[in-house]
């Protein structure tokens, strides 16, 4: 969980059956279940830049409401935002308050600690 937001990356090592015919082979894959084990190595790697996308998205997504409140025109693709000519003075003041604002937040120290106690505490 992020603020509440439950985080998951959908990557586990999928069970394959192939079934041979005279004319075709056909190799069918396993979709999600709860039972499959994690693919520990897609996994790690997916990490680093999924968390980063998350912080990118969390600062669009406030700079988005922030605009919004204070009347301004706000559309975004990606880590593009735009605005009319006329506002975006008033979108850039926006977008760096809420920059600062996420980044301020000890967010590495918390998601670490949600680590450590949900994956690393003793269950005595």
């Amino acid at each position: 969980y992020m603020g509440g937001l439950p985080i998951i990356q959908p990557y586990h090592s999928k069970k394959s059956i192939l079934i041979k015919g005279d004319l075709q082979s056909l190799c069918l894959k396993s979709s999600y279940n709860v039972d499959q084990k994690p693919n520990t190595r897609k996994q790690k790697n997916a990490f680093p830049p999924n968390f980063i996308h998350s912080l990118d998205s969390s600062h669009m997504m406030l700079t988005a409401l922030h605009c919004q409140e204070a009347g301004l025109t706000f559309v975004s693709v990606h880590d593009c935002f735009w605005t009319h000519a006329a506002t975006v003075g008033i979108m850039n003041k926006i977008c760096r308050e809420q920059f600062v604002a996420l980044h301020s937040k000890p967010i590495l120290e918390d998601l670490s600690k949600f680590m450590l106690q949900k994956y690393c505490s003793s269950t005595t």
